[in-house]
Order: structure tokens, then sequence, then C-alpha cells
């Protein structure tokens, strides 16, 4: 097979690579991304494909508070995070020069 893409084929760098991006993935749909360069700490994405929610599998009914207080925290936490995998700002650049 023969590679028809032209010799200088690269991949542009961005926030999929920055070592600051979270990367949430779950069942049913794509990879989503977001920001963590302000060193806050992230909750449990609440994401059964990750095994990033902690409890769930034992939570009963009775427990509805806990699953919708850990949903609302990884809500709070990723608004206004959501940024795009080839997205470059100003931290990767000045970290990637």
């Amino acid at each position: 097979m023969s590679n028809k893409l032209a010799s200088n084929y690269h991949e542009q760098h961005g926030c999929r690579d920055c070592g600051k991006c979270f990367i949430k993935s779950e069942y049913d749909s794509g990879p989503e991304f977001f920001c963590c360069a302000d060193g806050e700490k992230r909750p449990p994405c609440m994401s059964v494909e990750m095994g990033d929610c902690p409890g769930l599998e034992s939570m009963s009914e009775e427990d509805d508070a806990a699953m919708n207080a850990a949903y609302d925290a990884w809500d709070t936490w990723s608004d206004g995070r959501g940024v795009k995998p080839w997205g470059i700002c100003s931290w990767w650049e000045e970290r990637h020069e």
C-alpha cells in the first residue's frame, strides 16, 4: 500500500497532548476534552466506561441524592472547561516553545 500523503504531513499539537487536559469517554458518545490547567481538583466524571463513578454499582434507589450530588459536582467542575482536541492556549504555547 503506497502512502498518498505529502511527505511533510504531521499532526498538529493542542489540548489533546498538552498534559493538562482530561479526556472523558463514555460508551454512547465520543471523547470529550476538558482543560485542567488551573490545577483545581477534578471530581469523578461519572463515566461508566472509564470506571470513574465511585460507588455507583453499590448505590440503591435511596442513594439518589448522593448520585445526583456526584453528577452535580462533575457538571459544576466541567462547566466552561470544554476544549477542542486541537485547541491551543497561551499556557500550551509557553510550555511547548
